[in-house]
């Protein structure tokens, strides 16, 4: 898998690796603000799950992100 792959709309994932294993972010690219994380997870199946990008969805609205 790529490290950053699109999730559908304006929402990308990225997976980062460290000591302890490798977690996965859901985040936004905004002109003029950079990358706005949303979520960071552990993953533990290949699919992301479903209720990871709901959550991030509700908070992309929240900060006002389109």
């Amino acid at each position: 898998m790529p490290q950053s792959r699109s999730l559908g709309g304006k929402l990308w994932e990225i997976r980062a690796s460290g000591r302890d294993g490798i977690s996965n972010g859901i985040y936004v690219a905004v002109k003029d603000r950079g990358i706005v994380d949303l979520r960071v997870f552990i993953k533990k199946t290949e699919k992301t799950p479903s209720k990871e990008i709901v959550l991030a969805t509700q908070r992309a609205k929240e900060v006002g992100l389109p």
